[in-house]
């Protein structure tokens, strides 16, 4: 039954195409793969849209998401974009214009990589902007205390009107033991969990057991997090939760947030 659910319908709610020299995240991966290889990923598992991001990159990243919107203008009902911005080195006028004008539908910050806090001064004009224009606000969570969960919770309580969805769903020891991803979203109903890094099939089961299968949505992170895109899909196919459940995480949780 799961080498049937691996042909479910997909979509992915966390990709990237990087288009500049980037600093690697992991000396696991040495070479990014080809355009014609994410195609590939993409189609190997099913997947029929997928949310797409630029960087990394330092500094302001305007360029780079105009960038972005340039390069996949052929595919523009394949992906999904989603504006990676720097609170630090963009402005809420460059996140604006992308969602009006190059059809960007969501704000990422991926505070880890740019080094700030999510309770800083310049974060909260981008939230305020992303709600106005009522689009998600994308959060990296994990690997250090800039990507803390209880962080991202604290900003879903003082904007309870926003929709906040936390990337990865990677529960680190001594950083967020005492609050997980899954406790904060069963806690805060405005919080969707990207579930990428996942740790196994079960942990997926105890999320939906917590708080039901509505808000959380498949993710990769390729090419950073998985470059079989088609394995990490496996986390959600082999879990022990229902057919129908399988399919809200899978496509349609994804296709009601984004619009589709």
């Amino acid at each position: 039954m799961t080498e049937g659910f691996q042909h479910l319908p997909t979509i992915d709610f966390h990709t990237h195409l990087p288009l500049s020299p980037v600093q690697f995240f992991t000396s696991d991966i040495k070479v990014l793969p080809s355009f014609d290889e994410f195609l590939t990923a993409l189609n190997t598992a099913h997947v029929t849209e997928a949310v797409l991001f630029c960087g990394p990159k330092k500094g302001p990243m305007r360029s780079e998401n105009e960038k972005l919107a340039q390069q996949i203008q052929s595919l523009k009902k394949r992906f999904v974009l989603m504006a990676w911005l720097n609170p630090k080195q963009d402005t809420v006028t460059d996140l604006q214009e992308l969602v009006e004008e190059h059809d960007f539908r969501g704000l990422k910050l991926h505070p880890v990589f740019d080094k700030y806090h999510l309770s800083e001064a310049e974060v909260t004009p981008f939230i305020t902007k992303a709600i106005e224009l009522e689009v998600p606000i994308l959060i990296h969570s994990g690997w250090g205390p800039e990507g803390s969960v209880e962080d991202i919770g604290k900003l879903a309580e003082e904007h309870p009107e926003g929709t906040f969805v936390c990337c990865h769903m990677k529960e680190e020891f001594g950083l967020n033991d005492r609050f997980s991803h899954i406790e904060l979203a069963a806690r805060l109903t405005n919080v969707y969990l990207e579930c990428s890094y996942i740790p196994h099939p079960r942990r997926l089961a105890d999320a939906v057991d917590m708080l039901g299968p509505e808000r959380i949505l498949f993710g990769s992170d390729y090419p950073w997090g998985a470059q079989n895109v088609n394995w990490e899909k496996t986390k959600v196919t082999s879990a022990p939760i229902s057919f129908s459940e399988k399919k809200q995480i899978l496509h349609e949780n994804a296709r009601e947030l984004l619009k589709l």
